[in-house]
C-alpha cells in the first residue's frame, strides 16, 4: 500500500480540486484559484494523516463533518454563514453525486474489470486507475445536470439590467431570460442573444442596423467588413431563415447582486419593439447565465 501512497494522494488532490471548482461553480461563489488549491491540499492531506500517520480517528462521522467545514472555510473563506453553510451542502451533494455515480458505473462494468478489493480499504492500483477514468465522466454528467436544473430553476418572467459592449460603446438595457430562446451559432455554438430596433441603433449605429434589418442579402465584404454571421433559424412557418448577427465584446448581466460576465456572445436585430407591455429591449440566452466561458463578479454583499 505504501508504494501507492504519493499516487493516491495526487489523485485525491486533483479529484478535491476539481470538486471544489465545481461548488464554486454552483453556488455562484466569487473564489480565489489559489484559496480553491489551498483547500483541495487540506482535504487530500486526509491520506497521508491517517495512512502514515495512523489517525484514524479522522474518518469518525463527526472528525469528518469538522473537517469538511474547514475544507469549505478554507477554499472559500468566511464571509456569511448561510453562504458557508450552502456551500458545504454543495459540497457534499457534489462528493456523494459524483460519487455514487463512479460507482454505479463500476458496477456496470464489473464483469470484464478485475476490481475485486475496489470497496476494501484504499483499493488497488486498477480500481484506482478506474476510478481516473471514470471521474471526468462522471463529473461532465453531474455538471451537465446541475446546470440544467438551475437554468429550469430560474423566473423566467424576471428582467434583469444587461450591459452590452461593442467596439469601445457600451449600453444599459433590460433582458427578459426567455427559456425558448435556444439560438446558437452553428459552428461555434456560442449563444444568440437579440436586441430590439433602438437598442441595436444604439449599440451598432443607425446604418449598421438598417443592413442587419434588411431582407436583401449583403456581399462578401459588407459581412466581412461588419463582422456579420449569418445564423440559421426555423421560421413559425417550418421554413428556413438567417438572422444577421454580430459578435459582442462583452455581456455582463446582474442577477441576485452578482454579475454574470461574459464574451463570445452573437447580437440579432428585431425590428421594432419586442413587448408594449412589458420594458425589455433585449431577448436572453440561457447560457448567457450557464456558460463555461461566463465569469462571475462579486457585487456588495454577496460571497
Amino acid at each position: 500500500m505504501q508504494l501507492y501512497l504519493d499516487l493516491i494522494w495526487l489523485l485525491n488532490l486533483l479529484f478535491d480540486w476539481t470538486i471544489l471548482l465545481l461548488v464554486a461553480w454552483l453556488t455562484k461563489s466569487v473564489f480565489s484559484r489559489k484559496r480553491v488549491f489551498f483547500g483541495a491540499l487540506f482535504a487530500s492531506l486526509i491520506i497521508p494523516l491517517s495512512i502514515g500517520l495512523g489517525l484514524d480517528w479522522l474518518f469518525q462521522p463527526l472528525a469528518k463533518l469538522i473537517y469538511s467545514i474547514g475544507i469549505v472555510w478554507i477554499a472559500f473563506s468566511y464571509r456569511h454563514l448561510k453562504t458557508l453553510v450552502t456551500q458545504w451542502f454543495c459540497f457534499y451533494i457534489v462528493n456523494f453525486t459524483i460519487g455514487g455515480g463512479i460507482y454505479g458505473l463500476y458496477t456496470f462494468l464489473d464483469g470484464t474489470i478485475p476490481l475485486n478489493n475496489l470497496t476494501q480499504g484504499y483499493g488497488n492500483v486498477y480500481s484506482w486507475i478506474t476510478v481516473s477514468a471514470l471521474f471526468p465522466i462522471v463529473l461532465y454528467l453531474t455538471k451537465e445536470q446541475f446546470q440544467r436544473l438551475t437554468i429550469h430553476r430560474m423566473n423566467e418572467q424576471q428582467l434583469y439590467p444587461v450591459f452590452l459592449t461593442y467596439n469601445n460603446t457600451q449600453i444599459k438595457a433590460n433582458g427578459f431570460y426567455d427559456s425558448g430562446n435556444q439560438l446558437t451559432h452553428p459552428i461555434s455554438k456560442k449563444p444568440v442573444i437579440l436586441l430590439d430596433e433602438s437598442t441595436s441603433q444604439r449599440l451598432f449605429g443607425e446604418s449598421v442596423t438598417n443592413k442587419m434589418l434588411q431582407s436583401a442579402s449583403l456581399s462578401t465584404s459588407e459581412q466581412s467588413q461588419l463582422s456579420i454571421q449569418l445564423i440559421p433559424y426555423k421560421a413559425a412557418g417550418g421554413g428556413e431563415n438567417y438572422l444577421k448577427a454580430i459578435l459582442l465584446d462583452r455581456v455582463s448581466i446582474e442577477y441576485n447582486s452578482i454579475t454574470y460576465t461574459t464574451k463570445n456572445v452573437y447580437a440579432g436585430v428585431q425590428e421594432g419593439r419586442f413587448s408594449n407591455s412589458i420594458d425589455f429591449q433585449v431577448l436572453l440566452h440561457s447560457l448567457v447565465f450557464q456558460s463555461k466561458r461566463t465569469k462571475i463578479f462579486q457585487s456588495e454583499g454577496v460571497s
